[in-house]
């Protein structure tokens, strides 16, 4: 799923709205994943934007990071709940070692580019939901 704008969240009539909707649909009753393993363009520190380490969040509980500005007040007060697992970003870990792709494992919250198309596909009981860093270019 590509990165959204916050606002729509909001705008159930738009069209990419229906299509997060119909990826969701079919996530949830046809692939039904007990986990779904995120990368998200937005969480870059140094190391991660230099493309020198990935970095994996290891935290099972975090808030949501509104890393956006100038949206009316609700947008602030989204919550989309959600819970990481530190056994599956840990494998994760292994493996990119395994492939010699230096990493790191991190706690940090969802960013909208998370958290704003899950809201519009996936609802949050569904699955567990690990982030990784950008890898870099």
């Amino acid at each position: 799923m590509g990165r959204k704008k916050p606002n729509i969240m909001y705008d159930v009539e738009h069209p990419a709205f229906h299509q997060l909707q119909e990826i969701g649909k079919e996530i949830t009753t046809k692939v039904k994943p007990k986990a779904i393993v995120v990368f998200s363009a937005h969480w870059q520190t140094a190391a991660a934007a230099t493309g020198s380490k990935v970095e994996v969040n290891t935290a099972e509980f975090t808030d949501l990071i509104y890393d956006y500005n100038n949206f009316p007040d609700h947008y602030y007060k989204h919550k989309y709940p959600n819970v990481g697992s530190k056994e599956l970003a840990e494998k994760v870990l292994g493996l990119l070692k395994e492939a010699g792709i230096e990493s790191e494992g991190v706690k940090r919250g969802l960013d909208h580019g998370v958290f704003v198309p899950f809201t519009c596909s996936i609802r949050p009981f569904n699955s567990r939901l690990d982030r990784m860093g950008d890898i870099g270019s």
